[in-house]
């Protein structure tokens, strides 16, 4: 047996997860852009195999041309044509080869949710030394990798031949049609042979796609002593307690928020704070803090309570001692009850009014 808390069996923590994408290291598929940059390929191709076929022709048609009538056929003359052919190739196919562009740069950055990190472009020794290029190769990894590549190599093999041996009359009789004829049933075939492996490419990419996350998350696991030393590393970090503290202050002014509308008073001190209390005879023994606030926070709990047609009323000296000695959740301690009665008997005398206006801010100062 290894040493205690040697062996990986704990799942990745989130701060290990994004130090591992900061150095570049998330689960991807290659396969998944070759798939799909196959079939797009192909589309954008039988979408243009017409203008490319007519541009290639006129261009072999003006090349014949002008050989024909040139007086002089010399260097010059070649490296015209060449020049116009390159030109013509290049102007022919330009816009298949920005749709092969864009459909790798977006297909491998959805797969990383848009990374970029450096330090796969730091120079490393380790990738020039034969033998641990050697060891890689002959890894688990490397084997299956292996494996993979030879099983796409045999598959698309077997479809190409396939499709062959499905036309093979007409491949014999092409021998005697006419050019055109013959370059028409070639392409058809190769869109063919083309479609289908693209479908086969994305079963073996869904494939592969699952077998790296499932490698990602292996090699990403820790052992229990990692586990532990990260949290203490972690624990004193100020940047991350700060961080944590102000996600836990979110989650209950959130949670606060959401509990306004059932409040039977809001009262305010008028602008500083902002305490949401609840007193229903049938469920509460006594008053509920449910919500408080300062300043920004304050005005959302008053913003919320005049959309809800919750009553506001200003008594500076309850509010302050509300806010002091209750915490959200918990009720209000009995030397407050009087003054919290007296205030929602006044809310009742003057009637709630739910549904109908928004309830205007109630003024009481009276302790």
């Amino acid at each position: 047996m290894g040493e205690e808390g040697g062996d990986k069996t704990e799942e990745p923590t989130p701060h290990k997860l994004q130090e591992l994408r900061k150095k570049g290291q998330v689960a991807h598929s290659k396969e998944i852009t070759t798939a799909i940059l196959l079939i797009v390929a192909y589309r954008t191709f039988a979408g243009q195999a017409e203008n490319i076929w007519l541009r290639l022709l006129n261009f072999a048609q003006e090349m014949f041309r002008q050989i024909a009538t040139a007086r002089d056929i010399n260097l010059g003359t070649f490296a015209g044509l060449f020049s116009y052919g390159v030109y013509t190739i290049l102007t022919s196919i330009i816009v298949l080869l920005l749709v092969i562009f864009a459909v790798t740069i977006i297909v491998s950055m959805a797969q990383t949710q848009f990374l970029f990190s450096g330090e796969s472009l730091k120079p490393d020794l380790n990738k020039l030394n034969p033998l641990s290029g050697l060891k890689r190769i002959f890894s688990l990894k490397g084997l299956i990798q292996i494996l993979i590549t030879a099983v796409k190599i045999i598959l698309v093999a077997w479809v190409t031949v396939s499709i062959i041996m499905s036309h093979i009359g007409t491949v014999i009789n092409s021998m005697v049609l006419d050019p055109f004829t013959i370059m028409l049933f070639a392409g058809q075939m190769v869109m063919e042979i083309a479609t289908k492996v693209g479908w086969l490419y994305i079963v073996i990419a869904i494939l592969d796609y699952m077998y790296q996350r499932y490698e990602f998350n292996k090699n990403a696991k820790m052992t229990k002593q990692e586990v532990k030393e990260e949290y203490k590393r972690l624990e004193g970090d100020p940047t991350i307690k700060q961080a944590q503290k102000q996600k836990q202050r979110e989650m209950s002014q959130k949670r606060q928020k959401g509990s306004v509308p059932g409040a039977d008073v809001v009262v305010t001190n008028p602008v500083h704070l902002a305490c949401a209390v609840r007193y229903k005879p049938e469920v509460d023994k006594a008053p509920v803090l449910l919500a408080k606030g300062q300043r920004i926070f304050a005005q959302e709990i008053k913003d919320i309570a005049e959309e809800h047609n919750v009553p506001i009323v200003e008594n500076e000296v309850l509010a302050r001692q509300i806010y002091d000695t209750t915490e959200v959740g918990n009720e209000v301690p009995p030397e407050l009850y009087r003054a919290i009665a007296e205030v929602l008997a006044f809310v009742y005398k003057l009637g709630r009014n739910r549904g109908k206006n928004k309830y205007k801010p109630i003024v009481d100062n009276k302790n």
